[in-house]
């Protein structure tokens, strides 16, 4: 039987609360040691400091499975966004745990939770007029590699919109 998830970590009245994350890494690749230097490293760092000098600190994290990144690598892999998500969301876990990266937390975006928050910010700055709706055009640069025809068959499936390929 599996043990019950630990309590959740609440800001202490009278004590340094600190919340820490860093960068949200991307699934659509296997973590190297450049994306876990320059993404989580110093974040863990940070975070066992606090811990360290008594500090009730938090470390939160997860995988980014929005975007581009993941529906090029869904057409790239032959599968659909959400699988590219489950299957590498789990190597990042696993490489993160093997490194000895200590998240309290190493959540989704696609997660409810996170859904549910993040719709919660987004509606209270609306209430308060902080956001305003605007429309620009921005010129699309995907000239790396076989990148412009993916989005050329991203385009073709429905997955992007863009103009026409000669606007890539």
């Amino acid at each position: 039987m599996a043990s019950p998830p630990p309590p959740p970590k609440l800001p202490i009245p009278g004590r340094r609360n600190i919340l820490i994350t860093s960068a949200l890494p991307y699934v659509n690749n296997v973590p190297h040691l450049g994306n876990i230097i320059g993404c989580v490293l110093s974040a863990d760092v940070f975070a066992r400091y606090c811990r360290l000098r008594g500090y009730n600190a938090i470390y939160i994290c997860g995988t980014d499975e929005y975007g581009t990144a993941t529906e090029t690598k869904a057409l790239e892999e032959k599968c659909s966004p959400k699988e590219i998500c489950d299957k590498y969301h789990v190597i990042h876990d696993e490489v993160y745990k093997w490194f000895d990266i200590k998240f309290d937390k190493f959540g989704r975006t696609s997660a409810p939770e996170q859904t549910e928050v993040c719709q919660a910010i987004f509606h209270k700055l609306m209430e308060n007029k902080w956001l305003t709706e605007n429309t620009m055009q921005q010129p699309i640069g995907l000239w790396r590699g076989n990148v412009r025809q993916k989005a050329v068959t991203m385009k073709q499936q429905g997955v992007i919109n863009v103009k026409t390929a000669a606007n890539c």
